[in-house]
């Protein structure tokens, strides 16, 4: 099972606000992962969209959110699911 220590080493530790990958990688802010092992993840510049980790890479996953939504956080249930809070503007 993958850990998030795994992926983001002494960084976070450390008290690093994002890890930033290869150049064509998201600098993240946020991750979490889910009761299956799989890691998901937001970017600083997250827009309608989480990451999930593939095992090599990060891949965007598009999310039918309201318009103008940004992802906030990500957090686990009790279920072990994922979840994510998300900010709407409404001005």
């Amino acid at each position: 099972m993958v850990t998030l220590r795994q992926w983001f080493g002494l960084g976070l530790l450390a008290g690093a606000s994002s890890w930033a990958g290869p150049a064509d990688e998201p600098v993240l802010n946020d991750a979490a992962q889910d009761a299956t092992g799989q890691v998901w993840a937001l970017a600083h510049t997250s827009q309608g969209e989480l990451y999930r980790w593939d095992g090599a890479h990060w891949r965007a996953v598009p999310v039918r959110a309201a318009a103008g939504a940004q992802p906030v956080t990500l957090g686990n249930s009790s279920d072990g699911s994922v979840l994510c809070v998300w900010n709407v503007s409404i001005w």
